[in-house]
């Protein structure tokens, strides 16, 4: 499980309507519950959620369906007396922004954060000094900063190198912030269920299949490919498997050979020329 730390600014990216927003709010939640999720906050006992891109009464109905108590959303839509020119001034509009809430919370939420960057998202210098004053207003107020952000769009002619490549504008998204999470839906990888990817600098990748339920709700089926190799395995009947079918599993889930390994050891071991035999 990874957990994020407190003085970073962290980014949370996906595809615009993957559910960035409800898993958030199911980290939250967790969080508040002490329930299982992939992602733990470091001591986080109020949250302040700043919601720029829709209502705050979306956003709360959403949070209420959770019965998530410590929480409180302010939403720049919303506000009619915020001026409008504040817009063009990202760093005041944080700010003045974090004096709309009745208390400072442990972990300020922004969805999504391009309304209080400068500059074009595409420029490294630009990304790079805002994510410092970002760092700078976590570090000032020793709170955790969730930044909602969005992937590029899927095309067919190519596939990401590494899944925080799916992070849209400058790779300062990634050299500047700490951990970044990447929702990549499954109708992206042509697959029926989604991933979670976490990556941080301190730590090795981590990898979480999610289901989404008709209302919206993700559900944790493995935390790895791995784990899913070892479903595959022991749901297999009969006492020979061949060995290119469970290499071709495998591959489709990207696995590496030392994970292959991982996942082989103490279910099955090496039986006839092309086989693996199940152990009992």
């Amino acid at each position: 499980m990874a957990i994020l730390p407190r003085k970073q600014v962290h980014m949370f990216c996906g595809a615009s309507g993957s559910g960035k927003t409800t898993l958030v709010l199911q980290m939250i939640h967790a969080n508040e519950t002490g329930g299982s999720f992939p992602v733990a906050l470091d001591g986080v006992a109020h949250v302040n959620y700043v919601v720029a891109d829709r209502t705050a009464e979306e956003t709360q109905k959403r949070a209420d369906q959770l019965d998530i108590k410590n929480i409180e959303i302010y939403g720049i839509s919303d506000d009619t007396k915020l001026p409008l020119s504040m817009l063009d001034r990202p760093e005041l509009l944080l700010r003045q922004t974090l004096t709309k809430f009745k208390k400072m919370g442990d972990l300020i939420v922004i969805d999504p954060i391009m309304l209080f960057m400068e500059g074009e998202g595409k420029s490294y210098a630009s990304v790079a000094r805002s994510l410092i004053r970002l760092s700078r207003v976590a570090i000032e107020n020793n709170i955790t900063l969730l930044a909602i952000h969005h992937t590029v769009k899927t095309r067919t002619d190519f596939t990401f190198a590494r899944p925080q490549d799916r992070i849209s504008g400058s790779a300062a998204f990634q050299g500047y912030s700490g951990t970044q999470m990447v929702l990549i839906e499954g109708s992206e990888t042509q697959r029926d269920y989604d991933d979670l990817v976490v990556v941080s600098h301190m730590s090795p990748k981590e990898q979480f299949r999610l289901q989404r339920d008709d209302a919206g709700w993700f559900t944790l089926q493995y935390n790895n490919g791995v784990d899913q190799l070892k479903a595959m395995l022991s749901a297999l009947t009969g006492l020979l498997v061949p060995k290119q079918d469970l290499h071709n599993k495998a591959a489709f889930l990207g696995l590496q050979p030392d994970e292959v390994q991982d996942a082989l050891k103490d279910l099955v071991a090496d039986g006839p020329k092309g086989f693996y035999r199940k152990l009992s």
